[in-house]
């Protein structure tokens, strides 16, 4: 299975996205969810993912520059 973190500084998406999608069904094991960039980034460094979705625009640091 692929590992797969989540990003969007929107709770309503984050929590709605991570839960409606099957992602086991598509052969992904979401390991994590995080509001902005930085704990995307400690996130990363900690447990690398195979795929990052992420928002464009977060707080502090972008999804871009991540």
């Amino acid at each position: 299975m692929y590992k797969l973190i989540f990003a969007d500084d929107e709770a309503l998406v984050r929590n709605n996205i991570s839960k409606l999608v099957q992602w086991e069904k598509c052969g992904f094991e979401l390991i994590g969810c995080c509001c902005n960039g930085h704990e995307l980034l400690e996130m990363v460094e900690k447990d690398p993912p195979d795929l990052i979705i992420t928002d464009i625009n977060m707080p502090f640091i972008s999804g871009i520059d991540v």
